[in-house]
């Protein structure tokens, strides 16, 4: 989206210190509800007429599967027309655990 950003930010949660979340926020497009439950199928690309950006459709499915090596998640929040959060989980473990 022209004149659109991205924010990433990183925190750990206060409760337990135990659980780190990275989230990366746009504010582009945003993503139709139909394609939500298929972004990290390997080769699924969503069709919009205003995305023109080339790809394989592999990179969600590639970064979810690094992220579940770690043992951590994923999730995605999206609103058409307002744009995306995707949520990344890792579980943080004190040196000497």
């Amino acid at each position: 989206r022209p004149n659109g950003k991205v924010t990433l930010r990183a925190r750990i949660k206060e409760k337990d210190k135990k659980q780190m979340q990275i989230i990366v926020k746009d504010t582009g497009y945003g993503i139709p509800a139909e394609a939500m439950p298929h972004l990290f199928k390997k080769f699924f690309r969503v069709h919009e007429t205003e995305n023109k950006v080339a790809g394989t459709g592999l990179g969600l499915a590639i970064s979810k599967e690094i992220i579940q090596g770690h043992r951590g998640s994923i999730e995605v929040k999206s609103k058409s027309g307002k744009g995306t959060s995707f949520i990344i989980f890792l579980p943080l473990r004190m040196i000497g655990d």
